[in-house]
């Protein structure tokens, strides 16, 4: 690495490292230990589609795209698991929410996932960590971030309300059930920079009804852009993974959850010798359709997970926006309706003068490990996360819990701001965010129980 380069590096590092120092937190509780291969599982989803036209998110700078018509409806689709000792502190649940994004907290009030989460405690008895909410990233879903024009405080308010609904159907569905994981190949069906690499797996997890073998849900786990639409579209939708979850949903019964992977620098690509979409609409189908096929051959030869003991870790802490002041100045004096950021500026979320809160979680369930992060995490600190981690599968849910932008490695920072002046140099607040996310995930397997390899 060159001189310059490193003392850069070394600077920002220095200046999160100051603003860490407070702030820190650390949790796990793990369900008693399963003593056969069921758990009990419930999943549904409710409508969360805007009923007035509205900015969408995504692309350019500014209020460019109101939409003028939904082309297929947005939901929040949530998954339940919980030991069979009934507990409702022994409970996960994951959440696909269809939104470019969606933040812990918000200034308009308590909308985000945060007040979700401790809605869900309060009437449920869930403990708030134990419940992930990732937003899917449509770039053709309204603006819940602020930096293309926004969305009213009602539509937040909707959208809290029916995320809470369809956590709360999931829950009272809870029924004995087990669990089958699985796996495909995306080589040539997704792409990025140049040589970069790419997280080439769609990994799955059924849950079916026991005895009847009944398919009550099918998680996908997916790092592929939502974009098939472009930036001229204006019309509402989740992208593809609205294609590819009614696809699964019709093929296999019960609610699909398109939960978002490592999206860092990763876009959709058909395999090579597909003709060319004609349109985008038809390329989001056709891209879908094809996810929906990988995911079920996946689920076809997916293996059952055996005794499914629930752990979750939570690690809270605090990282500097060092590199990002653009995001930090229209949080704090952007105009309202334009390009203003909505993200909370009441502690958690944030802390005065440039520090971000930043929650992840490490869960387990039976032999497979989750990792959540609020960011659209490099593909390569995915592969770092495997390594360090002793697990047969390794699901990454991106955008979870809020939206911080993207994490690299820091070995990677600069290259990635050369590579995307527009895009990686204004949403990546510091140059090691991404290895301190990975740090904290690594440390929450640690505390669940598995076996972790030294860093390298």
């Amino acid at each position: 690495m060159a001189l310059g380069a490193l003392l850069v590096l070394l600077l920002f590092g220095f200046a999160s490292f100051l603003v860490s120092l407070g702030g820190a937190s650390a949790s796990a509780s793990c369900a008693p230990a399963a003593t056969s291969d069921l758990v009990l599982a419930g999943a549904a989803k409710a409508d969360i589609s805007p009923r007035q036209s509205l900015y969408l998110s995504g692309y350019g700078f500014g209020p460019a795209r109101r939409s003028t018509g939904i082309l297929q409806p947005l939901y929040a689709r949530a998954l339940a698991l919980r030991g069979l000792d009934g507990q409702p502190t022994n409970t996960v649940v994951f959440v696909a929410l269809d939104s470019q994004g969606y933040f812990a907290a918000y200034q308009a009030g308590p909308y985000g996932s945060d007040a979700i989460r401790a809605a869900v405690a309060a009437r449920l008895g869930i403990p708030a960590p134990n419940v992930i909410i990732a937003a899917t990233h449509s770039h053709a879903a309204p603006d819940t971030i602020g930096f293309w024009g926004g969305v009213p405080a009602s539509y937040l308010a909707e959208v809290r309300d029916q995320t809470i609904s369809a956590i709360t159907q999931a829950v009272t569905a809870l029924t004995p059930a087990t669990l089958s994981a699985g796996n495909a190949d995306l080589t040539g069906d997704t792409r990025s920079f140049g040589d970069w690499p790419v997280d080439a797996r769609l990994r799955t997890l059924r849950v079916t009804a026991s005895p009847t073998g009944r398919t009550l849900a099918t998680l996908l786990n997916i790092s592929v852009h939502p974009t098939t639409l472009g930036a001229t579209n204006t019309l509402v939708a989740p992208d593809w993974p609205g294609v590819t979850a009614t696809a699964v949903e019709r093929a296999l019964g019960g609610t699909a959850l398109v939960m978002p992977g490592a999206l860092g620098h990763t876009w959709p690509a058909l395999p090579p010798g597909t003709p060319p979409p004609t349109n985008q609409i038809l390329f989001m189908q056709q891209y879908g359709q094809l996810l929906a096929l990988r995911a079920l051959a996946a689920v076809g030869a997916a293996q059952p997970v055996r005794a499914p003991t629930l752990c979750v870790a939570d690690r809270r802490f605090r990282e500097a926006d060092t590199t990002a002041p653009l995001l930090l100045g229209l949080q704090l004096v952007g105009r309202s309706d334009h390009e203003r950021l909505l993200r909370s500026l009441g502690q958690p979320a944030y802390v005065p003068p440039i520090a971000l809160g930043v929650e992840v979680e490490t869960i387990r369930v039976g032999n497979l490990v989750f990792f959540a992060a609020p960011v659209e995490l490099y593909p390569s600190l995915l592969e770092t996360l495997r390594q360090r981690v002793q697990a047969p599968q390794a699901f990454f849910f991106g955008l979870a819990n809020d939206q911080l932008g993207y994490a690299t490695p820091a070995g990677e920072y600069l290259r990635a701001v050369r590579a995307s002046p527009t895009d990686e140099a204004l949403f990546i607040i510091n140059p090691t965010f991404g290895d301190a996310i990975v740090d904290q995930l690594t440390a929450g397997a640690r505390q669940v129980g598995f076996l972790v390899n030294e860093q390298n």
